[in-house]
Order: structure tokens, then C-alpha cells, then sequence
């Protein structure tokens, strides 16, 4: 059997009817987010490309495990050179044959994204323009992180990063739905390394949560005129660079990091005033907060402590941290639990990220426990889904299927379409069945998302007619650490 996961991939001009925009399958539940919904903006675009004309078809894609590809696939998405930042290895539209599957095997190359257009009634969520902009910024981190490593004193060009941001910014607004399955087609494409992948992710993801969250930031940014407290500018580059302290880090102690993500070793907790150090007067002052502020966490037991007036030092707590540093933090700490730290041979690359369930579940419990922000994990679950459309995942009663649409609500119930016949090298002879709304067949969970289980993962709601997102009682957030039980 092969591992799979799905995804949009780039159109092609062919003579087949685009799905209209704003449309959605017959069958689609009402209420929930279908994966055929698509924007006008980008659709005229392609029409502009294709000729003018509204005649397009949308390639589906699908993640292969490198070790089970099979010669003749077609590549969809290109192959980056684990090593080499910004080196593509394959272009898409190769067609994989045994020696070039031998070479990506022997650069470890994890697995690879190739063309299946079977399950062509769910719409493109990817955005060509994105994913290269994504890339772009992962590979101009690398360069400059690299460089800072060779040479302590080596000048940081914060100008381009910001360009950086400013253009995947762009891409975003252009293809805001595109953007929902970006972390699983990347792998940390054009990075070369995990911190320089990460801080491109973080980046990415922060942008999201700032666009969801632009009347919350209006509210937490009272002082500030409302065409600026909901410019995310500085949010992006500041999570861009929110571990460049880490540069400056010992070796050493840089290394033990990577391999376990200890984060209450003090040498690492360095990081944020490193970085803050390198930044302050060189970016805007609400980015270079994001750098040193970005592990503070909202009840208090975050870090670095502060000195107050009355001489004590402490962590910042509540509405005394940025909203810019409290999103920042859930992104952080987001990408970290999907990229748990693995100590790897030189050159390895990583494993395949864990499913973004997993890692939502976890941020849930801190949410509820206001250790993070809970409004601002209430949007990740909105443009980080559960389990987001494309995603081939495992029911309970053992049957495959992708998931076509989601409820923000009941992350863990999505729509999807059992897989009856999967054969990547005839994808035509696939076939899928009828949509299952699992908000309604509560006899029916996923068990597993990209062969990882997933079941103790899931998460609903704590009474009926809830939101599984709920964090408890609505409240203003704190201001001051809560109060500590005796032991």
C-alpha cells in the first residue's frame, strides 16, 4: 500500500469547465467550508493566461512516499535539493524514471508530490505564486542565517527580509483559500536547515492568524489608528526573525536544541535577548518585540522576566504581551509540535510533519488553561485546519477517503469521500464514493491522517451544541499571572 496524502496543484489548459466561483459540489453539507470554493481574482487570472477564455481543469496532486514512487509517475511539484538552498533537483511535469529515483533516494529525499487528476471535483487550494514565494523567503533567510553563522559580525539585510514578507504577504491576499494546505506541499522547500524551515513557516502561518484576526487586533490595539493596528508587516517580519538569536547561540548548545527542543536550559532561553540585540533599531520597534517577546506566555510563566518598578523581575502576562508576540507564540508553537526535534545525521533531511490535529490538541489544553491566547488559537483552527481538505486520512472502520470540507467548529468532523479504488499509475481507474458528513455520522472518526494515528488526537465538544474549539468562559484576558495553589 502507499502512504498518500492530496493536494491542489497548477492548472492546466484544457478543454474542461471550471467549477464557477463561490460554487460547491451537489453534495456538499451546507455550513461547511467546501474545498470547491475558489476566488474570482485568481480564477480570471488563469482565464487572462489561458486566452480569456473559462475553460480550465485543475490537476490534483498526490504526496508519494519517495521509497514506494513508481517509474512513470509524473511530478507535480518541484524537488528541492535538501542541501543546496533554492536548488531544484526535478522541475515539475519530469516523469520519474528508475535512475532518477535512485538519485532521489540516495539524497533522501522524503517523498515527492506527483499529478493526480482522479479526484478533480474538489477545486485547486494551492497557489503556484505562493508556494514560490513561500520558497523565496525560505531560501533568503538560509543565505543570511548562513552567513551570520560563518561570520559573527556579518551584516543582516533586513530590508530584503521585509521585501520578503511584503511579497508573500501579496500572494496571500491574492489567494487567501490557496493557503490552507501551503505547510503540507512546502516541507521547508528552498530552507536548509530546520530553523531557517521554521522560521519561514512561523512567518507564513503569523500572517494568516494576523488577516483572521484584523478586529481583534483593532481591539488589543487601541492606541494605534486603525489603518495601522491591522498591518501585518511587522507581524511577518518579526516572525520571520524571531529566532535569529539563535545564531549566537554556542554550537554546542544550538545542537542540543535542534535535537531535543529543550527550552528551559538557560544557555537557549538566550535567544530571545540575543536576537533583540540584533534587531532593536533596525527593524520597527513592534518586529523587534516579536524577537524577544515571542515566548511569553498569557498566564505569566513565559520568558525573559523583566524588571517592574517594584524591583522584582517577571514574565509579561495578558494584554501586557504584543498581540503581534501572542501570535507569534501559537505559530511557534504550532510548527514545533507538527516538527518534533530529532536528532539527524548531516545532510538527513526531516521526517514527514505529524498531522496538524495532533498539535491542535495540545495548544487546546494550553488554550483552556490561558497559557496561550485562546482567540487567537480559536483562529488557527481556522486556517490551520485539523485536517484540511486534500488530506487522505483512515476511518475508523478502515475504509480510505480525502477530506473535502471542514467546519471550524468541529474541526474533527469534517466531510469526506471514501477512496474505493486507488492506482497511481492509472489514476483514471479511481473512483471515490459519496460524500460522509461526519458531524452527523457520529459513528464514524478519523483514525488516521498520512498513516499517523490520530484518534486520541481528536477533539469535540465538552457539552453538546458547543464549538470543539471552546476554551471555556469568554473573559478579558488577564493582566496579571493567576494566582498559584499551594503545593
Amino acid at each position: 500500500m502507499i502512504a498518500v496524502s492530496v493536494v491542489f496543484g497548477p492548472p492546466a489548459r484544457l478543454h474542461a469547465k471550471a467549477t464557477p466561483t463561490g460554487g460547491s459540489a451537489p453534495d456538499c453539507p451546507a455550513s461547511l467550508r467546501c474545498a470547491i470554493v475558489t476566488r474570482g481574482q485568481t480564477l480570471r487570472a488563469l482565464a487572462e493566461e489561458s486566452g480569456g477564455q473559462d475553460r480550465l481543469i485543475w490537476h490534483f496532486m498526490l504526496r508519494v512516499a519517495t521509497s514506494m514512487a513508481i517509474p512513470g509517475m509524473t511530478l507535480a511539484l518541484a524537488v528541492y535539493h535538501p542541501l543546496r538552498s533554492g536548488h531544484i533537483l526535478l522541475k515539475p511535469s519530469a516523469v520519474l524514471d528508475a535512475s532518477a529515483l535512485e538519485r532521489l533516494r540516495e539524497f533522501k529525499v522524503a517523498s515527492l508530490w506527483v499529478r493526480y487528476p482522479a479526484l478533480d471535483f474538489l477545486a485547486r487550494y494551492t497557489n503556484p505564486r505562493l508556494l514560490a514565494q513561500h520558497a523565496e523567503l525560505a531560501a533568503s533567510l538560509s543565505t543570511g542565517f548562513e552567513s551570520a553563522t560563518r561570520r559573527a559580525h556579518a551584516p543582516m539585510d533586513y530590508r530584503q527580509y521585509a521585501g520578503a514578507v511584503a511579497a508573500l504577504l501579496d500572494a496571500i491576499m491574492e489567494a487567501p483559500q490557496a493557503a490552507i494546505f501551503l505547510h503540507e506541499v512546502t516541507g521547508g522547500a528552498g530552507a536548509t536547515g530546520p530553523l531557517m524551515a521554521h522560521s519561514a513557516n512561523v512567518c507564513f502561518l503569523s500572517l494568516l492568524l494576523g488577516l483572521k484576526l484584523d478586529t481583534y487586533m483593532l481591539q488589543q490595539r487601541r492606541n494605534v489608528p486603525a489603518h495601522r493596528a491591522k498591518r501585518t508587516e511587522s507581524l511577518g517580519l518579526g516572525a520571520l526573525l524571531h529566532d535569529v538569536g539563535m545564531l549566537h547561540l554556542a554550537p554546542n548548545v544550538l545542537e542540543h536544541y535542534l535535537n531535543t527542543g529543550d527550552l528551559k536550559d538557560p544557555e537557549v532561553r538566550r535567544h530571545v535577548l540575543l536576537g533583540y540585540e540584533m534587531v532593536r533599531g533596525k527593524i520597527p520597534p513592534t518586529a523587534a518585540s516579536v524577537v524577544l517577546h515571542h515566548h511569553q506566555r498569557t498566564d505569566g510563566t513565559g520568558f525573559p522576566q523583566i524588571p517592574r518598578l517594584d524591583g522584582i523581575r517577571r514574565a509579561l502576562a495578558g494584554r501586557q504581551i504584543h498581540i503581534f508576540s501572542r501570535i507569534v507564540a501559537v505559530a511557534d508553537m504550532f510548527d514545533r509540535l507538527r516538527h518534533p526535534p530529532s536528532a539527524r545525521a548531516p545532510g538527513e533531511p526531516p521526517p514527514e510533519p505529524l498531522p496538524a490535529v495532533c498539535a491542535l490538541r495540545q495548544l487546546l489544553e494550553l488554550a483552556r488553561r490561558r497559557v496561550i491566547d485562546p482567540v487567537v488559537f480559536k483562529a488557527l483552527c481556522e486556517v490551520a485546519p485539523a485536517y484540511a481538505p486534500g488530506s487522505v486520512v483512515t476511518l475508523n472502520d478502515g475504509r480510505t477517503a480525502v477530506v473535502t470540507a471542514w467546519d471550524a467548529e468541529q474541526p474533527c468532523r469534517p466531510a469526506v469521500r471514501p477512496i474505493i479504488q486507488l492506482n497511481p499509475l492509472q489514476p483514471t481507474e479511481s473512483t471515490v464514493g459519496q460524500t460522509l458528513d461526519l458531524r452527523t455520522d457520529i459513528t464514524l472518526e478519523i483514525a488516521a491522517c498520512d498513516g499517523h494515528p490520530t484518534l486520541e488526537s481528536n477533539f469535540y465538544p465538552l457539552t453538546p451544541g458547543a464549538p470543539a474549539t471552546d476554551t471555556g468562559p469568554e473573559h478579558e484576558i488577564r493582566t496579571t499571572p493567576r494566582p498559584r495553589s499551594a503545593a
